[in-house]
């Protein structure tokens, strides 16, 4: 009888949705963060194993899903077409995100309740990174010199590319390699079957991180620049549901209430962990066994939207143009609000895998508004969460682009996507 109950107990624990179980784990380690204060970075080591099981899974998981996606192209010369509309759709939300960010920072004024404060005096507490761009080097080095060390290094741009040629000459040459072409396809399932195993100790792992977070950080400290993620999260909420909830609306002519439900267990993975590569094999996993698209758009729009599209950070940048606007006392023109939407979107194209990108990118943009960088220090003290915010719409917009670019390319499954039973015939 007691193994009965016990039976029935875990059964019922089994059926609760993950999204649920996720976002129960992140409200109780925020609570106990709060409870224990920094001795819930005794947790830490709990959630530090479940991001090296994500991480370790990524370089994989982005390799085989890519080659076995355009292995199983029927037209491998429709490569071109899909990069060119996934590239489109990025820069077209990018670019609409910071837009939308000026405007709804416009309207909530974060900084502008601050009062008075010396930057120049709080900037000599940081030292802000100083970094060169090159971006001629950086499109050369898409291209590895040793596909070993891409590899080993987890360039994840070079793994892409060289998956890409390979994925391609396996494709033309299926005949002669019959047995290279199943091997990616199975190693591809075997990858996801891991990933869904890994996935059951999120609730777990996101419980830990959070406490640990929430932990190191001093509220009363914290609360003067509060609303400012606020202001971040409301933006975030908002571009959400105008971009990609209207956009999936009117371009894909899809109910997006299924996209936003079944996004919640990846959304809740990127604002734990702050990191999209980290949340990429769950994202992959989600955009093509649930959100119904092809592996073969997948694997290649998903690896891609990792390393180049960042709206999240295009409105976090903007959002910190604002905020230090405010702080300055000056009215930004028209003329720079499109100019600084703009560079914010080209820069956050290349911020991936530049050291302190974040903070570079914020001296560039004010910069180019004509604003103090030291406004940058006062940022620092709640970088994290702002990165969270920002990572969590950089993940979404992948995934709302696969199911764009997958629609259009009839590379999509509504019976998946709308959770439809496929009649027997």
């Amino acid at each position: 009888m007691a193994q009965t109950q016990k039976a029935s107990f875990f059964s019922s624990i089994a059926k609760i949705p993950q999204w649920i179980k996720i976002f129960i784990g992140l409200m109780l380690g925020l609570a106990i963060g709060l409870l224990l204060g920094e001795k819930a970075t005794l947790l830490q080591p709990i959630g530090n194993l479940f991001i090296q099981a994500i991480m370790m899974l990524i370089i994989p998981v982005v390799f085989v899903s890519v080659v076995s996606g355009i292995d199983s192209m029927k037209k491998p010369g429709s490569l071109g077409r899909i990069g060119l509309k996934t590239l489109l759709v990025y820069i077209i939300t990018m670019f609409a995100a910071g837009l939308l960010a000026f405007l709804f920072a416009s309207i909530l004024q974060p900084g502008a309740g601050l009062g008075q404060i010396n930057l120049a005096a709080v900037g000599k507490q940081f030292t802000i990174p100083q970094t060169q761009i090159d971006p001629a080097n950086m499109l050369i080095n898409i291209i590895p010199s040793n596909v070993f060390n891409a590899f080993t290094q987890g360039n994840i741009l070079q793994v892409l590319f060289f998956a890409i040629i390979l994925g391609l000459a396996i494709n033309v040459s299926k005949n002669k390699v019959p047995y290279i072409a199943h091997f990616f396809a199975e190693a591809a399932s075997l990858f996801h079957i891991i990933i869904r195993a890994v996935m059951s100790f999120a609730p777990l792992g996101v419980f830990a991180i959070a406490a640990s977070i929430t932990g190191t950080h001093s509220i009363s400290a914290m609360l003067s620049l509060f609303y400012l993620v606020l202001v971040m999260l409301i933006t975030c909420v908002l571009i959400l549901l105008i971009v990609y909830g209207v956009g999936l609306r009117v371009f894909a002519r899809l109910n997006p209430m299924p996209f936003f439900r079944k996004m919640l267990s990846v959304q809740l993975i990127a604002l734990s962990t702050s990191s999209s590569a980290a949340t990429l094999p769950v994202a992959i996993d989600v955009t093509e066994n649930k959100l119904g698209v092809k592996k073969d758009i997948v694997g290649f729009v998903q690896t891609l939207g990792t390393t180049i599209n960042m709206a999240g950070m295009t409105a976090y940048l903007v959002v910190v143009v604002v905020f230090a606007a405010n702080l300055a006392g000056v009215e930004l023109s028209t003329l720079t609000i499109l100019k600084v939407t703009a560079i914010a979107t080209i820069a956050s194209m290349g911020a991936a895998g530049v050291p302190g990108s974040a903070v570079l990118f914020m001296a560039l943009t004010l910069s180019v508004a004509g604003l103090p960088p030291d406004a940058i220090a006062l940022v620092l003290a709640v970088e994290r969460f702002m990165d969270m915010l920002a990572t969590t719409l950089n993940v979404t917009g992948d995934s709302f682009t696969a199911v764009l670019v997958g629609k259009s390319e009839n590379e999509f499954d509504e019976n998946i996507y709308f959770d439809r039973q496929k009649a027997e015939v």
